[in-house]
């Protein structure tokens, strides 16, 4: 049986908090007026938003190769500035960037 840990519950967000927008799965083609259409979003709530340096990459039927989702994804989450991640789309492959090996772990 696992341990049972507390989950820790993040701070809200707040006008001025900084997210980032990353593809850690599936291409996003022809998806940029969706990406922008979500910023947009953000913006009005008063946050600022990153997009992630490869998100509009495409490696097969992912948003690019595993290393470049994971470069991505591990950058929004050293950078102490940003609060939230949001996938702009599932990230369903995410467990297959947790098995490539960066020289870092995830998370």
């Amino acid at each position: 049986m696992f341990a049972q840990e507390k989950l820790k519950t993040p701070p809200y967000l707040q006008i001025g908090d900084t997210i980032a927008i990353v593809a850690p799965a599936g291409v996003l083609k022809n998806r940029v007026e969706m990406v922008n259409s979500a910023k947009r979003l953000a913006e009005s709530w008063g946050l600022k938003v990153v997009l992630g340096e490869h998100l509009f990459n495409q490696n097969n039927h992912f948003s690019g190769t595993d290393e470049e989702r994971a470069i991505d994804f591990q950058k929004a989450l050293d950078n102490s500035n940003i609060k939230a991640i949001w996938a702009a789309r599932g990230a369903v492959s995410y467990t297959h960037l947790r098995a490539h090996e960066t020289g870092r772990n995830l998370v």
